[in-house]
């Protein structure tokens, strides 16, 4: 049975639409791969939250590029508008945010990528919004005709094709994904990079909202220039805050605090060594050492 085909779409709309269903489709495995991060609300809701957003565009751009349909590939320019209008809304508020607050402007690791995101999310929106218009002046008398059954079997193909490339990348984002926890782990077995280079026996563990504290051991001329190359977030590099010395007794929470898991302490107090304390509304970001035992403590939370 053979029924009508629109116009064939560009080859530069067709190597776009491949893009966008990838990306759209890394997206879904990385939403459906934060599920598991039970320990942390926050990453299940987020992931509940943002899944059908990619999966609706994957399936829109498909069915508006492959299947020609004038309706899907509207709806994916306008969500390709939409997501392009929030990276620029993004884009000024935090660059006016940094500014405002006299925050040294990460062009490179913030900034310029999402400008750059919502430079692609609008160029895409407007080849679809072209394609969509196309198709609605298209008559049925110039179209071309496609057997549905091929339909059926390259839709079927494209499926299992994307279905397993999901459960691959979800399979890895879980793999990769750093523990809740651990303890007297060596440094180079750290999941994350704000450890500086010399540490050793690190303990860490990671609480819901972006909260995270670990300790380790290391000489107090490393932990010096640790804390004078910048620890925390932008905001709490940009306050300049120097490390003080400990003239009474001061307490800081530990890793054990974060999880009903572990078990030790839930707070070290030092009596002897130097701390760090930036806070403002809901952030704080802390760490201290014990000259006494060599051993630096760090915690923060950004929510």
């Amino acid at each position: 049975m053979n029924h009508s085909l629109k116009p064939k779409p560009s080859i530069p709309l067709v190597v776009c639409s491949i893009l966008v269903l990838i990306a759209s489709l890394i997206l879904v495995a990385l939403c459906i791969a934060m599920f598991f991060a039970t320990w942390n609300p926050c990453s299940v809701f987020g992931g509940a939250i943002l899944l059908p957003l990619p999966l609706v565009l994957a399936i829109l751009q498909y069915y508006g590029t492959f299947h020609a349909k004038e309706s899907a590939a509207l709806t994916t320019a306008k969500l390709l508008f939409a997501l392009g209008g929030f990276a620029f809304c993004a884009f000024i508020m935090t660059l006016g945010n940094l500014i405002f607050n006299q925050i040294s402007l990460p062009w490179v690791s913030l900034l310029i990528p999402v400008l750059t995101f919502g430079v692609v999310a609008l160029f895409l929106g407007w080849l679809n919004l072209g394609w969509s218009r196309q198709l609605k002046s298209s008559s049925p008398s110039k179209s071309h005709t496609i057997n549905s059954n091929r339909l059926m079997f390259r839709d079927l193909i494209t499926g299992m094709i994307a279905l397993t490339g999901v459960t691959i990348l979800v399979v890895y984002f879980v793999q990769s994904t750093a523990p809740q926890y651990a303890e007297n782990i060596p440094y180079n077995k750290a999941p994350f990079k704000l450890l500086p280079a010399g540490a050793s026996n690190v303990s860490f563990c990671q609480g819901p909202r972006g909260t995270i504290a670990c300790e380790f051991t290391i000489d107090e001329i490393a932990f010096i220039n640790w804390v004078d190359s910048g620890i925390g977030s932008l905001e709490s590099q940009a306050a300049n805050i120097s490390l003080q010395s400990i003239t009474t007794p001061y307490t800081i929470r530990r890793f054990n605090n974060l999880s009903s898991d572990l078990n030790g302490s839930d707070f070290a107090t030092i009596s002897e060594g130097l701390y760090y304390r930036w806070s403002k509304e809901d952030r704080g970001v802390y760490a201290a050492y014990d000259r006494t035992k060599n051993r630096a403590y760090y915690f923060a939370h950004y929510h």
